[in-house]
């Protein structure tokens, strides 16, 4: 017999090291609320975080909380601990160009950028990066945008090569 949607005995279910991360994270003492409160919206969208195989991210609530998958840990390099921080924490040196477009994708667009120059601090150093991503809204039960779900690619290494060419 399968074990209903509402255990969460084993939420998340998706395997992997963020999976078990998120299975031990202090939850309770977070504005997110202990695992076992989590809205239906916001248990289904981690798990398809977690269970993707291209670079996730969940940008959940009014407080931009992070949520990852593993393929999103090279993109972040050696930023401290992303997981259930701000966005606007994480990715503080370049907040001022990723903002307005998170704020497009809270009102309701999916924004697709392809090439996004950023320059990043991921390993002590700023370095400049590409990215192509798309930013998707994530809506609740009653149509609200709750969260973005981020799914990215580091196109850094093409566009250098390119620009060489």
């Amino acid at each position: 017999m399968t074990e209903p949607l509402s255990s969460l005995a084993s939420f998340p279910r998706a395997p992997g090291f963020m999976a078990d991360r998120i299975r031990r994270f202090d939850w309770a003492n977070h504005s997110l609320g202990p695992i076992d409160e989590w809205s239906v919206a916001l248990r289904f969208s981690v798990e398809i975080v977690l269970s993707s195989s291209f670079p996730k991210c969940l940008v959940w609530g009014d407080e931009r909380t992070l949520v990852y998958n593993d393929a999103f840990i090279p993109i972040l390099g050696n930023k401290p601990d992303a997981l259930g921080r701000p966005c606007r924490e994480v990715w503080a040196e370049v907040w001022e160009a990723i903002d307005p477009l998170l704020e497009r994708a809270f009102g309701g667009e999916s924004p697709f950028i392809e090439d996004f120059p950023l320059v990043v601090n991921r390993h002590g150093y700023d370095e400049q990066t590409y990215f192509t991503f798309c930013y998707s809204p994530v809506r609740d039960e009653t149509g609200r945008v709750v969260a973005i779900m981020d799914t990215v690619i580091e196109t850094t290494g093409k566009v250098h090569a390119e620009i060489k060419l």
